[in-house]
């Protein structure tokens, strides 16, 4: 009898390798949508793509390979009509536990589920992933702008919800075809950051799904794994009042602009963080703008560890730590955003994601000894007679 269900992935680019299942879900097939020639595997099926059978279809930028790969992500049903059910996993993760336990555990009254991006309620927004893709480099910042501007002016509110679009559950229904459609043309038509575009689509359409609130990156289904190509990245922090804001700041070409946004003004003082390693910096620009766009320039007056050589901070401990002074007559409240730019020279081997991770939570220690001691079975079985137990009470 075929499987009517289906996990799915695109490797594109020579981006990622393809990974193997560390747990094999009953019921299920595994399809992988790829350019390279040479992957082979012993449980997917390996589909190799036809770019002008897919220009056909309605591919656009098929000479790109991240936008090559939202294709069959974000429309299943052209590739995919034989199965019922589907879970798109992006390359980057491993798939560990059982989908069917994920499937039971978290459908209730939709075709679809997602993970959320992040559980502060400030962060759960297309418009902040589109600031924090801006400070990142992840996105160009003209294009961004422009898209979340159009977004604006059509009505799409703020903290309407973000979705972690590295693992997406999906029925093949009609209203989720409808949704991949809208979807694939604002990814196309924007930046190619999609989790940028899909609540805004859900919002147009309006269109619901099942949230996931566990970790997207470390749960007993999918294990993320940082990409084989890691533009150089640090942490970014930055206090303004007692509860610091954290950033991931990418440096392509030891460059940095980012980007944090603010609420209010609880300090006179600015502290800025950037890095863990032994680090040289170069301050070019550091602003405050207001809700009307206004800028208000930052003096940089204390750096901690430091000395000065040819007009760069040299950091020889490690990490960076600037301290900026607000300008007196400054109203508390109004302003949106702290900026920052200029240029970074690493000592020894320049940082990655990998290199970078802040210090992991309690349960992220947890989920990682359940990980490393294989124990991932015995736990999904719990959880899952824990759901059957709730179910007959």
């Amino acid at each position: 009898m075929q499987n009517r269900k289906v996990v799915y992935t695109a490797i594109t680019g020579g981006y990622e390798g393809l990974k193997e299942p560390k747990f094999i879900s009953e019921g299920w097939d595994y399809v992988c949508f790829t350019d390279d020639p040479a992957i082979t595997s012993e449980t997917w099926q390996v589909r190799l793509i036809d770019k002008e059978a897919w220009v056909a279809m309605g591919a656009q930028h098929v000479d790109n390979p991240r936008r090559l790969a939202k294709f069959p992500k974000i429309i299943p049903h052209l590739f995919l009509p034989e199965y019922e059910e589907s879970i798109w996993v992006d390359g980057s993760y491993d798939l560990v536990g059982d989908l069917n336990t994920f499937v039971s555990s978290y459908l209730r009254e939709t075709d679809m589920i997602g993970f959320a991006h992040v559980t502060d309620i400030d962060m759960t927004c297309s418009y902040y992933e589109a600031k924090r893709c801006i400070a990142s480099g992840a996105a160009p910042k003209e294009h961004a702008e422009a898209q979340m501007n159009r977004y604006r002016a059509e009505g799409f509110p703020e903290r309407y919800g973000l979705i972690a679009a590295g693992t997406i559950y999906r029925k093949q229904t009609e209203k989720t075809k409808e949704l991949g459609w809208l979807w694939y043309e604002e990814t196309m038509r924007g930046t190619p950051r999609d989790q940028m575009s899909f609540n805004y689509c859900c919002w147009k359409l309006g269109f619901s799904y099942d949230i996931c609130f566990l970790n997207y990156r470390l749960n007993p289904w999918f294990v993320y794994k940082p990409h084989k190509q890691v533009v150089p990245t640090a942490r970014g922090i930055l206090t303004v009042s007692r509860k610091p804001i954290h950033h991931w700041i990418a440096f392509p070409d030891q460059v940095f602009d980012v980007a944090f946004p603010l609420k209010q003004l609880k300090r006179k003082i600015i502290c800025l963080e950037l890095g863990a390693l032994p680090v040289e910096v170069a301050v070019e620009k550091a602003s405050l703008t207001d809700e009307q766009g206004k800028g208000y320039p930052l003096r940089l007056f204390k750096t901690y560890e430091t000395c000065v050589e040819d007009g760069w901070l040299v950091f020889p401990e490690g990490g960076a730590r600037l301290k900026f002074k607000v300008p007196d007559g400054l109203p508390a409240q109004g302003i949106r955003e702290a900026r920052f730019s200029g240029k970074l020279r690493f000592h020894g081997k320049v940082p990655d994601v990998s290199d970078m991770e802040p210090e992991p939570k309690w349960w992220h220690r947890i989920f990682n000894w359940i990980y490393e001691k294989k124990l991932f079975r015995p736990v999904v079985q719990l959880i899952q007679n824990l759901h059957k137990w709730r179910r007959t009470e």
